[in-house]
Parts: structure tokens; C-alpha cells; sequence
């Protein structure tokens, strides 16, 4: 994603009310800020944004697990147990390949908080897969929910 509108990436760093230097978390203020561009530049402007989402029992379990490994100080790309991260893969590729079939844009739409770490998990199943966080959808899309993966 080009980051020619400076200005608002600018605005949003500065209007940083926890003053985090952590980087995933500018990065993460800057995409909400740019969001109307990301969605533009995946959908075009159309008012529909068709996504695959997370089943809700697996975007709990992340979330928790996301939350304990803050916690504990750990990577955050160490949590997610290993079957279950295969499992959550195939069930990824699985909706890719539907979503490309029916001539969809491959979106994968999560929490916030997820949006980092699944947005590293999925390029290497999915390459062509945007990961989008909710906080990311502009006030004047609409989205449908195509499929729900898990894990």
C-alpha cells in the first residue's frame, strides 16, 4: 500500500493518546486512518466488501490467547498450538480457493487485535489474502460474509 497521504498517517501518529512507540500498534493506527484507500485499492469502489471471516469460537480463542501471550511478554506469533494452526490453514486455503473461484477479492476480515499476527499466519498459505480488521471498514461499505473459517 503506497503511503502517499502522509498527512493522515501524520494525523493519526499524532493523535496517538497512549503514546505507544510499539510499531504494530502505529502501523495499526495508520491503517484506520488510511482505510478508506486500503479498502479502495482491494475492492474498488463498490459498496459491497465480500470477506471470509472467522468462526467466532476460534476468534475467542485467539483473542484469549493473544491476551495471554501479552501478558506473559511472548512473541506473538508463539501461541497458536500447532494442529491447530494447521487445521486453521487449510480451512483458510479452503475459502481462498472459493472465494477466487466465484471471482471474489480474498479478504479476510478479524479483530483488531488479530489483524498483525494473521496477516504474517496467512501469507504464507494465501499469498494474494488481504487480512482487513473491522476497525479498517469505512462507515459507508457494507460487507458480506462469504464464509467463516476455523480451525
Amino acid at each position: 500500500m503506497p503511503i502517499r497521504d502522509i498527512r493522515s498517517i501524520a494525523e493519526a501518529l499524532a493523535g496517538n493518546n497512549s503514546r505507544s512507540q510499539d510499531p504494530v500498534a502505529l502501523t495499526a493506527l495508520a491503517r484506520v486512518a488510511l482505510s478508506r484507500q486500503i479498502v479502495q485499492a482491494i475492492v474498488g469502489k463498490g459498496q459491497n466488501i465480500p470477506v471470509v471471516t472467522l468462526e467466532p469460537s476460534l476468534e475467542q480463542l485467539l483473542l484469549n490467547s493473544v491476551q495471554q501471550a501479552q501478558k506473559a511478554g511472548a512473541d506473538d506469533s508463539a501461541f497458536i498450538e500447532p494442529s491447530l494452526a494447521e487445521r486453521f490453514q487449510q480451512s483458510v486455503i479452503s475459502a481462498a480457493e472459493r472465494q477466487e473461484m466465484s471471482g471474489k477479492p480474498l479478504i479476510l476480515l478479524v479483530a483488531a487485535p488479530l489483524r498483525f499476527m494473521l496477516a504474517r499466519f496467512v501469507r504464507h498459505a494465501v499469498p494474494d489474502m488481504k487480512v482487513l480488521a473491522y476497525t479498517e471498514i469505512p462507515d459507508n461499505k457494507q460487507i458480506s460474509i462469504d464464509a467463516s473459517v476455523g480451525g
